[in-house]
């Protein structure tokens, strides 16, 4: 289990992609899910070292270059689940997506949103939506075979409260069923 916030993952792919505003700005947001996602076609592994990762600056990327490095030789039998704090976006998790093959690890992470913002909490199903609208992501839940979210009761509830938090929680799980059930 390893957990980086959001803003680590749209930092650490901003300049790559020129992102200039926040990823769920309404003038911005299919721009960036299509650029991200034109990098996740076209992207080829890289070979890191613990020399790579110790230069690396960005903080989502450094983790994920390490997952690459534990996977590799510590113990590559278990998967890892790369939570994802303050996920309010579909595009956050196409980047996570995209890093992950970068670093040659898709196949070895679940992926896992975390909703815990009211924002979130709200949207979740529609979030996955978004991301399975990308071929790429949906063939990435295909080949682990399940999808992973995670949702915080305890920010939540510090947002909302315990009884709409616990309302809001089944509605994305109900949302879902219907989301996966139509891809």
């Amino acid at each position: 289990h390893v957990r980086i916030n959001a803003v680590q993952l749209h930092n650490a792919i901003r300049k790559t992609i020129g992102m200039d505003h926040a990823p769920d700005d309404p003038t911005h947001r299919l721009t960036y899910v299509n650029a991200v996602a034109k990098l996740i076609d076209g992207v080829e592994a890289e070979t890191i070292n613990f020399a790579s990762v110790s230069d690396e600056r960005a903080t989502a990327r450094r983790t994920l270059m390490t997952i690459a490095q534990m996977l590799k030789h510590l113990d590559g039998s278990e998967p890892i689940r790369f939570l994802i704090a303050e996920c309010d976006t579909s595009f956050t998790l196409l980047t996570a997506l995209y890093f992950a093959r970068l670093f040659g690890i898709a196949d070895r992470i679940d992926i896992s949103p975390l909703f815990e913002t009211r924002t979130a909490l709200e949207r979740g199903a529609e979030i996955i939506a978004g991301a399975l609208a990308v071929p790429a992501f949906r063939d990435y839940l295909r080949s682990r075979g399940r999808i992973c979210i995670e949702t915080g009761y305890s920010d939540a509830g510090r947002y909302m409260g315990q009884p709409a938090a616990c309302a809001l929680i089944e509605k994305i799980r109900l949302g879902l069923v219907e989301v996966l059930g139509a891809h």
